[in-house]
């Protein structure tokens, strides 16, 4: 295996020119597909009873149901028709990256061929390297911290999390992160409009929200390079030009 010297000038090596032109359709074609995600999606129960919205970050944003939803699903069948609704929002976000993320690169995105007219490339530059050199180490500890990351993940995978709103009407629970069953008091939502009943499931849709992401963030504090790599995968824009392949 070749050894990269870190710190000469310049690495003129016409592989890494080829990453570089790669790197930029690749940053242009996934950051199509992450502007595909960035509005708003509705999903919908079977049955027609709910309908949901999730804003740009896939989060419940708005919870519409029918004032006739106890005819159409009944008392015992208004949680799971939220959930349907929340998996179809979420499924329609889901293929709207998938489908940006896989077609072809617009004319206007892809990245030029050198002509044989055209002088060579100009070497890669001692600062891309050392973008890449950052990288590896920030991996290299990433990788250290996935023993830590996996134990908790199989804690939390195994565990369901409850949340309810204010008046404890509405509990909402989730597994790894998904909501799997949304249960109600049975006197209250009998007695409730449903205007009343969406505002207390969009306040335990929230409170499950906001506890995902502190559990989110007490591990990213335990795991500093994995939160890092994180954020730049999140982004492929932001990670290409952390490894300084492009500008």
């Amino acid at each position: 295996m070749g050894v990269i010297m870190w710190d000469q000038p310049t690495f003129d090596v016409s592989g890494l020119l080829e990453l570089q032109r790669q790197a930029n359709a690749m940053a242009a074609q996934w950051g199509a597909a992450a502007s595909a995600t960035q509005r708003r999606f509705t999903g919908a129960d079977d049955a027609g009873a709910v309908d949901v919205v999730i804003d740009e970050s896939g989060q419940p944003a708005k919870v519409r149901i029918s004032p006739d939803w106890a005819r159409i699903v009944g008392v015992r069948g208004l949680g799971a028709a939220i959930v349907a609704a929340l998996q179809s929002a979420s499924h329609q976000r889901l293929a709207a990256w998938a489908q940006a993320v896989t077609e072809e690169p617009a004319p206007s995105t892809s990245v030029p061929q050198p002509s044989a007219s055209e002088p060579p490339a100009k070497p890669i530059s001692a600062q891309s390297l050392h973008g890449l050199r950052d990288l590896f180490d920030l991996i290299d500890g990433a990788i250290d911290e996935l023993e830590q990351l996996q134990t908790g993940l199989e804690r939390s995978a195994a565990q369901t999390d409850t949340a309810t709103n204010s008046n404890h009407t509405v509990r909402i629970s989730t597994l790894a992160g998904a909501v799997t069953a949304i249960e109600f008091d049975e006197e209250w939502l009998r007695a409730s409009t449903s205007e009343r009943i969406a505002v207390a499931v969009e306040q335990a849709l929230s409170v499950s929200v906001q506890r995902a992401a502190d559990r989110q963030h007490d591990a990213a504090s335990k795991t500093p390079s994995l939160a890092r790599a994180q954020q730049l995968t999140a982004s492929p824009e932001t990670l290409l030009r952390q490894a300084g392949l492009i500008q």
